[in-house]
């Protein structure tokens, strides 16, 4: 709805220490000490490795897959953490990775400014099992948003499946700023970075980064990346990977944190009203800047009593069928957000058109609050598997314990019916890793009587191959793969899917590293 300003957001397996979730889900925690200083954020690699990120120190760590630990690999040189909203607050993979072997990082630096800067990582690019990964090649993206007040600097960065790199940057105190369509100030940023890194050592103009479908193609300043405006601090978004939608943590000032939403269709980018507008209302606080604009309402506001004070973003349940962690499929659509200092966990649900917050699940202690204790949750991602991940800041000992954790399906406890746990679902590679060129089989359950279609996608979601299975009898098959592309080329290196799919809906799903 639109509204103007003339109208009135390998575990470890250590218990849960105080956190509560409804019937048939566990919270468990996956990557532990020691860390130097808070961990703020992560990111997935396609291998199963975690990348964690340190906010006050700057230090970039690399948890191996099963692995409870993580190992320091990097340290931003001129990361600036001394402040609570200051440091290296977000972290990406390329979606194209290992190909693409650059991790993008969000950080306030020494020169008071917010920075966006790609690495090249080397080391054991395809090696799962390993933390060996070296950082080097140095290129920025951005260097010249304002840091001046030390507060509000946003910092997510996240792909969207158009391969579109999204950034979040606040207002710097600047309220005013968030209703100047010039200034990356009180933004979501939109960047195409498929042909960087390019000479030198960067930035590169802002007409290079820009992709062509951006709102404002020919505003001056930062306009051209401009994607949404009108935020007051949006620390925390996520990308719903089916739709392309993107939901925002706004943090408040006023009356209200806010949950808003970027619908993946059309270029209209939408301006959430800060500095005129806290959720539904007029605040009168900054006087006349960008009062004529037309607003678009939260789809979600959350009144502001003193312990709700820093709303964290994302992500969207999809739930996965063939996967025994994933959150059921009564969650699929759901959208969670989660508070920093209350540890509370919300679920919003849409219906006809308009989002509130779902009605309780079976075992759900409070209606209003999915999950209980969460304390420093800042970071909350859905994985491929269907599970949730979060980290925790740790900062005292009423917090979650500093790293990684996860919330998943029990499957002894998630009656059968909601969940098929059948593990011929998957499909198994063999070999794993694949040698360039080399063929491999893959084996794979279907239980009806029809042939399978099985694509070789890549990270991104590209579709290198598709097959036709003409066997039709159900139960166990094989089938041989040489190692193409449709086109003949040998299949590219790097972590691709191998999805099954029948006429009737039937799906199951693997992966293989290929690797030179």
């Amino acid at each position: 709805m639109l509204r103007t300003a003339a109208v009135l957001l390998l575990v470890i397996a250590l218990p849960a220490r105080g956190t509560t979730l409804p019937a048939g889900l566990v919270h468990e925690q996956l990557v532990g000490e020691p860390f130097g200083t808070s961990p703020v954020g992560f990111c997935f690699l396609p291998d199963e490795r975690f990348v964690l990120i340190e906010q006050q120190s700057g230090t970039v760590r690399v948890a191996p897959a099963g692995s409870a630990v993580s190992d320091s690999i990097f340290t931003l040189p001129d990361s600036r953490g001394d402040h609570p909203e200051r440091g290296l607050l977000g972290v990406v993979a390329d979606p194209d990775w290992p190909l693409r072997p650059y991790l993008y990082f969000h950080y306030t630096a020494v020169d008071s400014t917010v920075k966006v800067v790609m690495y090249e990582a080397g080391g054991d690019l395809a090696v799962p099992t390993s933390s060996g990964l070296t950082l080097s090649n140095r290129y920025v993206l951005l260097d010249s948003i304002d840091d001046d007040a030390n507060i509000h600097n946003a910092g997510t960065v996240r792909f969207a499946p158009d391969g579109m790199l999204l950034v979040s940057v606040g207002d710097d105190a600047k309220a005013c700023q968030a209703q100047d369509s010039t200034s990356a100030l009180g933004k979501i940023l939109r960047l195409d970075v498929a042909d960087l890194p390019g000479p030198g050592v960067g930035p590169p103009a802002i007409a290079d980064l820009a992709p062509a479908d951006n709102p404002f193609p020919t505003t001056a300043g930062y306009g051209p990346l401009v994607y949404a405006w009108g935020l007051r601090n949006p620390f925390r978004f996520t990308v719903d990977g089916t739709s392309g939608d993107v939901f925002i943590g706004s943090v408040g000032s006023h009356l209200f944190e806010e949950i808003n939403r970027i619908p993946a269709a059309g270029s209209a980018a939408p301006n959430f009203g800060w500095p005129q507008w806290e959720g539904d209302q007029q605040i009168f606080c900054c006087g006349t800047c960008g009062e004529t604009n037309p607003f678009t309402d939260p789809i979600h506001q959350i009144p502001h009593p003193l312990e709700v004070i820093s709303v964290i973003g994302g992500p969207r349940i999809r739930s996965v069928s063939t996967s025994p962690v994933s959150l059921p499929s009564p969650y699929e659509g759901d959208v969670l957000f989660a508070e920093i200092f209350s540890g509370t966990i919300t679920r919003l649900r849409e219906t006809g058109g308009a989002w509130d917050v779902a009605p309780p699940a079976p075992g759900q202690a409070d209606p209003l609050r999915w999950g209980e204790g969460f304390i420093g949750a800042s970071d909350l991602q859905l994985g491929e598997d269907g599970a949730v991940y979060l980290v925790s800041l740790g900062l005292n000992a009423n917090f979650l314990p500093r790293g990684l954790h996860r919330i998943r399906a029990d499957p002894s406890v998630v009656p059968a019916p909601l969940r098929p746990a059948d593990t011929t679902h998957a499909v198994t590679v063999e070999p794993n890793p694949v040698r360039l060129g080399g063929s491999v089989r893959f084996r794979f359950h279907v239980p009806t009587r029809e042939s399978a279609t099985v694509r070789i996608v890549s990270a991104s979601g590209r579709v290198l191959r598709s097959l036709e299975d003409a066997q039709t009898a159900p139960g166990n098959r094989t089938l041989r793969f040489d190692g193409r592309t449709d086109s003949g080329a040998p299949l590219p290196a790097g972590v691709h899917f191998v999805e099954v799919s029948t006429p009737s809906g039937f799906r199951a799903r693997g992966r293989a590293v290929w690797i030179p």
